[in-house]
C-alpha cells in the first residue's frame, strides 16, 4: 500500500501510557484524514495475529482536513457515527469524554496553499504501519503476518511479500527501540507509569 500527497505534513502523536507488553488491553482513538483511514484496521490484523495482546479503536477521520477543524466539528455537532469504530471524538460515550483510552493518535494537515508552493510528497509505507504497532504494543512485530485484513474480513491488496514483511518488520523494531533508548523513553515509563 502506497499513498502520494502533496502539501500534507503528518503528526503523529501516540501516549503510551504504562502497558505491558504483553496480556494486556490497549483502547485507541484515532484523529485523521485519509492518510490515516485504514491504519486502526491495519494494526487490528496485526493484533489479531498476536497471542495475549487485545487492541480496540475508535476513529473520527474528515478527509483532507487539520486537526483545527476536527475541533470544530465539536462546536457544530455535525460528525455522523458509523459503529462500530467511527465516532466523532467528542461522543460522550464512544470517543474521548468516556475516559477510556489508553492512547490517542492523531494525524494532521496542513492549511493548503495555492498549487505550487507545497512541494514535498508524502509516503505512507507498510513499514510505517508495523512502526505503529510496536509503539503502541511496545512489542515487536517480528513474524507477524504480511496479509492483513480490513474490518470485514477482506485482505488488503496488494500485500507485501512474507521476505519484505520481515524487511520492514524488523526495522521498524530497530527504528522504536534505538529512539526509545536514545530519549530516555523507558526511564521515563518505569518512572511515571510501571507500578507494581
Amino acid at each position: 500500500m502506497k499513498t502520494n500527497y502533496i502539501g500534507l505534513l503528518i503528526s503523529v502523536v501516540a501516549l503510551h501510557v504504562g502497558l505491558a507488553a504483553n496480556a494486556q488491553p490497549l483502547k485507541a482513538f484515532y484523529i485523521g484524514h485519509s492518510l490515516s483511514d485504514q491504519i486502526a484496521e491495519m494494526v487490528q490484523s496485526l493484533t489479531d495475529d498476536t497471542e495475549d495482546v487485545y487492541f480496540d479503536w475508535r476513529y473520527q477521520s474528515i478527509p483532507g482536513s487539520p486537526l483545527i477543524y476536527q475541533w470544530e466539528r465539536m462546536a457544530a455537532d455535525d460528525y455522523t457515527a458509523h459503529p462500530p469504530h467511527i465516532y466523532p471524538f467528542y461522543d460522550p460515550t464512544n470517543g474521548l469524554p468516556a475516559g477510556d483510552f489508553d492512547v490517542l493518535v492523531m494525524v494532521d494537515s496542513v492549511p493548503r496553499q495555492s498549487e505550487g508552493e507545497w512541494g514535498i510528497a508524502m509516503t505512507y509505507t507498510y513499514s510505517g504501519l508495523f512502526l505503529d504497532y510496536a509503539v503502541l504494543h511496545n512489542q515487536s512485530p517480528e513474524g507477524l503476518t504480511n496479509q492483513l485484513q480490513n474490518t470485514w474480513g477482506g485482505d488488503f491488496d496488494p500485500a507485501p511479500t512474507p521476505e519484505q514483511a520481515a524487511i520492514f518488520q524488523t526495522l521498524a523494531w530497530e527504528t522504536v527501540t534505538e529512539y526509545w533508548a536514545r530519549a530516555g523513553y523507558l526511564t521515563w515509563r518505569t518512572n511515571h507509569f510501571d507500578w507494581e
